[in-house]
C-alpha cells in the first residue's frame, strides 16, 4: 500500500534526518578525538549547532494551507515556551553561564529563585500536562514575552520552528496533547534531535552517556552543585534527579 500525502512527508523527512545525523556523529566522533571531552571542545560543537539554527530562517516548511512557507517565528510568539523543554548536560551548562555573565549579581538571584519556584511546580510533570497548564519557562521575559536568554538557549527551543502561527494558538488554546498537525498537514517541526544524537553517540564513545533533561530540574541541579562542569567531566552525575519524565535510559 502506498503511503498517503501526510505519511509520504514524514517519510520523506525521517529519511533525511537519517543521513543527516550520520554525517553529523561522524564529525562529533572526530572532532572529540582530536580534542577530547573538555569545556572547550563540548562549547565549540554546541556553537557549530547554534550556526546552523542562526541559517534556519532561510528555510521553507510544510503549510497547513499546501505549499511551503517560511518560519513563522517571531519575538514576542512563545506558545512553545509552555511545554516542556528537553535539555543535556552540555546545553545547561553553556545556558548557565550564559546567564551568569549576562546578568547582574541581583537579577542572577532573583532568576535562580525563579527558577527553583517554578521547578517545585513542574519537576517529574509530563509533557502532556505542561502543555495543558503550564507555568511557562521561567526564563521568558514578563513584560515582552520573549526569551530572556535568547543567545545562550538550548538547542531544543532553536530548533522549534512552526510554519503557521494560528496553528500554535489553535493547539495551545485546546492544549492539543501532539499539537504539530492542523489536519493532516504538519506545521511545527523539531530539528533539534539530530544534533542531540550525534552529540550522544559520540560522547558515549568515551564513556560519558548523554540524558534527556527537564530544563528548570537541571538549573536547579547546576546551581547546587560546586564545580558541576569539571564534577561531570569527571564522570558524576549530577543530573540524576532532573531526567525529563520517562527519560531514565541514555539518549541512543
Amino acid at each position: 500500500m502506498r503511503p498517503d500525502g501526510k505519511e509520504a512527508l514524514l517519510q520523506t523527512l525521517e529519511e533525511k534526518k537519517a543521513a543527516a545525523l550520520a554525517f553529523e556523529a561522524r564529525f562529533a566522533q572526530d572532532h572529540f578525538a582530536r580534542l577530547g571531552v573538555t569545556r572547550e571542545a563540548l562549547y565549540g560543537l554546541l556553537q557549530r549547532y547554534h550556526q546552523a539554527f542562526d541559517t534556519m530562517g532561510e528555510v521553507r516548511l510544510p503549510a497547513p494551507s499546501g505549499g511551503m512557507a517560511p518560519p513563522a517565528c517571531s519575538k514576542g510568539c512563545a506558545f512553545c515556551c509552555r511545554a516542556l523543554i528537553v535539555v543535556t548536560a552540555p546545553e545547561v551548562f553553556f545556558l548557565a553561564e550564559h546567564l551568569t555573565r549576562t546578568r547582574d549579581e541581583k537579577s542572577l538571584v532573583d532568576l535562580k529563585r525563579r527558577v527553583s519556584d517554578v521547578d517545585r511546580v513542574t519537576r517529574g510533570e509530563a509533557g502532556d500536562a505542561r502543555w495543558r497548564r503550564g507555568p511557562p519557562c521561567p526564563l521568558l521575559g514578563e513584560s515582552d514575552n520573549a526569551c530572556s536568554a535568547y543567545a545562550g538557549r538550548p538547542l531544543a527551543c532553536r530548533g522549534l520552528l512552526s510554519s503557521s502561527v494560528k496553528g500554535c494558538m489553535d493547539a495551545f488554546a485546546v492544549r492539543a496533547s501532539d499539537p504539530r498537525f492542523a489536519g493532516a498537514r504538519p506545521f511545527l517541526f523539531q530539528n533539534s534531535e539530530v544534533f542531540l544524537r550525534a552529540l550522544a553517540i559520540s560522547l558515549a564513545a568515551h564513556g560519558r552517556p548523554l540524558y534527556r533533561l527537564e530544563l528548570n530540574a537541571a538549573l536547579v541541579a547546576v546551581w547546587s552543585t560546586p564545580d558541576p562542569l569539571e564534577k561531570w567531566l569527571s564522570g558524576v552525575d549530577i543530573f540524576a534527579n532532573a531526567r525529563a519524565p520517562g527519560a531514565s535510559a541514555p539518549i541512543a
